[in-house]
Parts: structure tokens; C-alpha cells; sequence
């Protein structure tokens, strides 16, 4: 994420295309969950999507499970 922003337009880019990033692990599942949270986390401060948490996430189940839409 550093150094990938212009003019309202942002990069993204995680695991083997980013060998040498500031995400130490990120080839392993646990660093690759890692990178997807502080996109998510970045991509919620721009206003793009509503921000991670476990309170939205078990709401969101509970409508998944009752068979609303999402």
C-alpha cells in the first residue's frame, strides 16, 4: 500500500508480487489475513465499504443464516 496512491486512484497488492513488503509473513495464511484486513481497514477510512468488526460480522451471519440478503 505505500507509495500507490494518485489522483483518487489506489494499488493493492499482497504475497508473491510484493516479495520484500512491510508484511512480514505475508506468504503464510495468517500474514495473507493480515494484508487483507489493512486493505479492508484502508478501503473503509476512504469510505468505500463499512468497517470490519464482530459486531457486524455476527449481524451479517445472522442474515446470511436467515436466509435475507446480505
Amino acid at each position: 500500500m505505500l507509495g500507490a496512491e494518485s489522483e483518487g486512484g489506489v494499488l493493492y497488492a499482497s504475497g508473491a508480487a510484493v516479495a520484500g513488503n512491510h508484511f512480514p509473513a505475508v506468504d503464510s495464511f495468517l500474514g495473507m489475513q493480515t494484508a487483507a484486513l489493512d486493505i479492508a481497514a484502508d478501503l473503509a477510512r476512504r469510505g468505500f465499504c463499512s468497517r470490519l468488526g464482530p459486531v457486524r460480522s455476527v449481524g451479517q451471519w445472522v442474515r446470511w443464516a436467515a436466509g435475507r440478503p446480505v
